[in-house]
């Protein structure tokens, strides 16, 4: 019967969403107040990958996106729990080469936007869009940006009155405010995105002439440049139990002191777990799911209780945060829990970070030195050896067994060399690779294709990415092409360096796109096989063996060649003249925006464009090619992509053990 009443309860959540939902922004101002299907309104959202079924279940009722290459899945999935869906459409930044004065770029933005508008509209889960995510952070250009976001939100009011329209920024100070009055009067609502400032945001808004509602767009704990910084110059990281206490205060002072007023709610972040200044800073979970004490506190402002509760830390000490080469220090935390659960401890040391500001989709998870712990693991109290010199951060984590966990964190910097991480062998039950055994296992992935990395007599001498299918799949990074473009234009996959150019001058006078790609895909090596050259723009990666002699890349007389040939493309403007600052974010924009038809990039980011065009309704087009050869027929080296140490993709021939 419980399971009947449930699937009951669930299908009239999702009845009452069956038709396009109508959203409207009703009173004036100092009065604002939100409408859904007619009904109030307030925005208990989050923002990031986190479970939107625990969303729901402690009490949210929306999240938000901050691009729109997956608005139909976003869209459906907020549907199944009842929820709606902030989209954000993503606005180009002046960092990643976009410029609002560039007329093509903006026709072809504003396609994208109208587009994915007329798809959406009528779909029951939405709740209102966003124009852009802090994109005036930077911007040389601000009264044409504000423009262009003006008239485009009157076009998007134009298909879809039904749902209302902002922008956001990140947090507002004088000149930002006088922009968006004087410049974006077509804008619905404004949201802020706002950290150290979330407590005023929405009083130095009205003071600076705000009169329009605003959402809080993202809020969370202050950043590494706000909270203080250790004895020894890194920047201290709260508690969870402290950070617990932040959100409440933002919630308490802003949203609730602000609703019926001017604030239709807010987006807290992140919904989930990043790792953006550490691996906890801004996540409301450890990367596992396992809740942090905010969890609780959000559920509690949202009208849920939460049955078990989340221990709570209340002070680290550490002995030495600063100790000489060799010298071990102590470390200990305090900690209780609400509801009586046995805590148990767990520590480790982990690389700190080298940069603290925004990190898109968030950093690689830093190295792990759990051996560093060498006395006390599992107890509140533990000794630590640094692994060497270098930047770290002892993290001490406890949890309740109940799904719940709090955690505290000290950077600490460590004096001599900088330590290399040793893997120590373990046993296992069986060989995957063995002298005289039958292995189990086929070459794949990070190992695949070994023949292309070892002598003629057999001997090893590198691991480099390679696959086993051949052609585009033997190597990790490539080129990559539009094929509906080349079937467009009559052509056939260029195998040559000729036809490759070829490719690239018909893209330009067609399409006027142009040679474009991620500098940290490309490095500068990615196609210099095809003028016989070894080299890449680091020397350390750089060096090869031939005819019996060890070279360096850079200084043969192909790579200049080769080098020349990529200058005569920039000189002729077929290459992008924004290649040395764009990442897989800003080249992904270029590649939707048909700025781009060609490239060199890796499977994983090129299946990425894909899948985001297919979610969008639109054709998956790009495909790999084979690096492109010499027009004699030779291929000298290509990027395969990621070895053991550096980039490695040599063809090799028969060499002596000790040339090797």
């Amino acid at each position: 019967m419980k399971k009947f009443l449930l699937s009951l309860s669930s299908f009239a959540a999702l009845s009452a969403l069956a038709a396009g939902s109508v959203v409207k922004i009703t009173g004036s101002e100092g009065s604002w107040g939100l409408t859904f299907n007619g009904k109030p309104y307030f925005v208990n959202g989050g923002g990031g990958g986190g479970s939107k079924a625990l969303l729901k279940e402690i009490g949210g009722n929306s999240f938000r996106t901050w691009g729109a290459n997956a608005a139909k899945k976003d869209l459906d999935e907020a549907a199944k729990y009842g929820e709606t869906v902030t989209i954000g459409f993503w606005l180009g930044h002046a960092k990643h080469g976009f410029s609002y004065k560039n007329q093509q770029a903006l026709d072809d933005t504003e396609r994208d936007v109208l587009e994915t508008v007329k798809r959406i509209k009528d779909h029951p889960a939405l709740l209102t869009y966003t124009l852009g995510n802090e994109m005036e952070l930077g911007q040389p250009d601000p009264v044409e940006m504000w423009q262009f976001i003006n008239r485009l939100a009157k076009k998007v009011k134009e298909i879809d009155p039904n749902h209302p329209v902002g922008t956001v920024v990140a947090d507002i100070w004088k000149e930002k405010a006088d922009h968006m009055i004087k410049y974006a009067d077509a804008l619905d609502f404004i949201g802020f995105n706002s950290y150290g400032g979330a407590t005023s945001v929405g009083k130095r808004w009205r003071e600076l002439g705000g009169k329009k509602p605003y959402i809080l767009t993202e809020y969370g704990p202050k950043g590494a440049g706000e909270c203080g910084k250790a004895p020894n110059g890194l920047p201290l990281e709260w508690t969870s139990t402290y950070k617990a206490k932040w959100y409440n205060d933002v919630y308490e002072q802003t949203i609730l002191a602000d609703k019926g007023k001017y604030c239709l709610g807010g987006y807290v972040f992140t919904w989930g777990h990043k790792n953006e200044g550490s691996p906890t800073w801004f996540g409301t979970m450890l990367p596992d799911g396992t809740k942090l004490e905010v969890v609780r506190t959000l559920a509690e402002k949202w009208g849920k209780k939460v049955a078990n509760r989340c221990p709570q830390i209340t002070e680290m000490k550490v002995s030495n945060d600063a100790p000489a080469e060799g010298e071990s220090f102590t470390a200990s935390v305090s900690a209780k829990d609400p509801d009586g659960d046995m805590l148990t401890w767990m520590w480790t040391v982990v690389d700190e970070a080298s940069f603290y500001g925004e990190a898109g989709l968030g950093l690689a998870m830093p190295e792990g030195w759990d051996e560093s712990i060498v006395a006390g693991q599992g107890t509140p109290k533990v000794t630590v050896k640094l692994p060497g010199g270098g930047n770290y951060r002892l993290y001490a984590y406890c949890f309740d067994g109940k799904g719940n966990a709090a955690y505290a964190n000290w950077p600490v910097v460590g004096k001599g060399q900088k330590p290399k991480k040793v893997v120590k062998p373990v046993k296992v039950p069986y060989a995957i690779y063995a002298d005289g055994v039958a292995s189990k296992f086929y070459a794949s992935g990070w190992m695949g294709n070994t023949g292309a990395m070892k002598t003629d007599d057999g001997k090893y001498y590198a691991f480099g990415f390679f696959r086993e299918d051949g052609g585009w799949n033997d190597t990790y990074l490539g080129p990559v092409v539009r094929k509906d473009w080349l079937d467009e234009c009559g052509l056939d996959v260029p195998t040559t360096i000729s036809e490759f150019e070829n490719v690239i001058r018909v893209f330009n006078e067609k399409y006027g796109a142009k040679f474009s790609f991620a500098m940290s895909r490309f490095q500068f090596n990615g196609l210099a096989g095809a003028f016989g050259a070894y080299g890449t723009t680091n020397a350390g990666w750089s060096w090869f063996v031939k005819d019996g002699k060890v070279g360096l890349g850079q200084v043969q007389p192909e790579f200049r060649n080769y080098l020349s040939w990529l200058n005569m493309l920039w000189d002729e403007g077929l290459m992008d003249q924004d290649v040395l600052t764009l990442d897989d974010t800003s080249i992904k924009a270029k590649v939707h925006n048909d700025q781009c038809g060609i490239s060199v990039t890796s499977m994983g980011q090129m299946n990425n464009w894909n899948n985001e065009r297919v979610a969008s309704g639109k054709e998956a087009v790009g495909i790999g090619i084979p690096y492109p050869k010499a027009d004699d027929g030779s291929l000298s080296s290509v990027m395969g992509g990621f070895g053991i140490g550096n980039y490695t993709g040599v063809i090799t021939k028969t060499a002596d053990e000790e040339t090797m």
